[in-house]
């Protein structure tokens, strides 16, 4: 008797698959703090974002100085100079600027005349989108405002601002801090925390030409009569 024939089946050969590009490659972000690698592609768009913020920066280059503070003898350029020369320019370069404003500090103070003031620290994160390509890069700034009412955050925020600018488009206002003389202080016991504060600068305080003092351990200021 014959012997019964099998018939063995091949398996079906898969198609080969297409490669199919992510639809928002394009939209990856230009920083990545958590996966650094995943950000480490060439990006054409902020080569041109980059080139543009050169033409900012060549055209605000220095901002003077326009106010004196005649209390305490110094001058110092405004948060209206810096912010009107570089939306001028940021315009003419076509980059939107869109400002993200969080409150790191609120303390509140009672003054020797028993009013309430408050000392407000704000983060200014500055975000500059080019709107012919939509990449974009980012700058952050500290401001601190003291005042009652709501006049504290409305100057920490101006001032959180200002600062997020120079930064980001190194801006200069014609003169060098550390050129000044060093001022030889003793550190002094923080008030808050009661470690060492270093001596920091001279500033004015509830009317008063005050020296400051900055506790590295709590991040607080003891300020004393200079």
């Amino acid at each position: 008797m014959a012997a019964k024939q099998q018939t063995v089946m091949k398996p079906q050969e898969a198609a080969p698959q297409e490669f199919i590009p992510h639809p928002h490659f394009d939209d990856m972000p230009l920083f990545c703090d958590s996966h650094p690698s995943q950000c480490s592609h060439s990006n054409p768009d902020l080569a041109k974002l980059a080139a543009k913020l050169c033409q900012v920066m060549q055209a605000c280059a220095v901002v003077p100085k326009d106010k004196a503070n005649a209390d305490q003898g110094y001058k110092y350029v405004s948060s209206d100079a810096i912010i009107g020369k570089v939306n001028q320019a940021l315009v003419e370069a076509k980059l939107a600027t869109v400002c993200r404003l969080d409150v790191l500090d609120r303390q509140p103070r009672t003054t020797r005349t028993g009013a309430v003031w408050e000392l407000v620290t704000t983060k200014c994160t500055l975000s500059v989108i080019d709107s012919e390509t939509g990449a974009l890069i980012e700058s952050e700034g500290i401001g601190q405002g003291y005042d009652s009412s709501d006049k504290a955050f409305s100057k920490a925020q101006t001032q959180a601002k200002k600062y997020a600018l120079m930064l980001l488009l190194n801006i200069s206002t014609g003169d060098d801090p550390e050129g000044f003389a060093i001022v030889d202080e003793e550190p002094i016991v923080c008030k808050h925390c009661g470690a060492m504060a270093e001596y920091s600068t001279v500033s004015e305080f509830e009317g008063q030409r005050v020296k400051v003092y900055h506790c590295q351990k709590c991040k607080k200021d003891t300020r004393v009569k200079a």
